[in-house]
């Protein structure tokens, strides 16, 4: 099962049917369970230890065979997740596969030391997945501690992306960039998807439940590696 957690302001908000129920729906068809929750329930659940322990004390209104969690994106001026960082916290120590979806992203770069940066980006705009296919000592590296994310980008040296935020983030020291991409009002690259150099931990800025579905297979499979 994987969780997916709202980042709205309001639990139960239509934004809901915007940024969580089309990642479910990606899930669904690939036969994978999900349990939506609100951001503000998370406490409750990590606290309990039913994630570490999958089960000791679990109640049947909450789920205990959690694989992977999700942090979905939310609307373009919601913000309030950001008041909110230390629900988040224990993300940090847990050894799920964990997948942050644009705000969830910027949350993921805070808890391990990156910063929010003020960006406006809407609609469907170029990245560029650094693989192999540009060598250079940097770009290897990165290729070579997760090959299997960058085949679902193809041959293409850059691919479309639909975005829609107001803020970015920087790439922690602990992550590395996997794609990059050029915001169209400045020169300089921002991180478009990152990971953690030892935990499967990714960020992505833009919306991969509107294009790019394959990132969301591809976090599927990890989850469920029999998949």
């Amino acid at each position: 099962m994987i969780i997916l957690v709202d980042l709205c302001r309001q639990p139960g908000s239509l934004h809901n049917d915007e940024f969580v129920l089309p990642v479910k729906r990606v899930f669904k068809r690939m036969d994978i369970p999900t349990y939506p929750m609100h951001f503000s329930q998370l406490p409750a659940l990590l606290g309990s230890h039913e994630i570490q322990t999958k089960g000791e004390g679990a109640t049947s209104e909450r789920p205990t065979d959690v694989m992977g969690i999700v942090l979905c994106g939310t609307a373009l001026m919601d913000k309030e997740y950001l008041e909110h960082l230390e629900l988040f916290e224990l993300l940090k120590y847990l050894n799920y596969p964990i997948l942050g979806i644009c705000a969830g992203m910027q949350i993921l770069s805070v808890l391990w030391g990156g910063k929010i940066i003020d960006e406006l980006a809407i609609g469907v705009q170029a990245f560029r997945p650094i693989s192999e296919k540009y060598p250079c000592e940097e770009i290897m590296e990165n290729y070579n501690k997760d090959p299997g994310l960058f085949e679902i980008f193809g041959k293409e040296k850059y691919c479309k992306a639909y975005h829609l935020h107001t803020l970015s983030a920087t790439c922690p020291k602990e992550f590395h960039i996997i794609a990059d991409y050029r915001p169209s009002d400045i020169g300089e690259k921002r991180p478009a998807l990152i990971k953690h150099t030892t935990k499967k931990v990714y960020g992505v800025l833009f919306h991969p439940e509107v294009m790019n579905n394959g990132i969301l297979e591809y976090f599927g499979r990890l989850c469920i590696p029999a998949l």
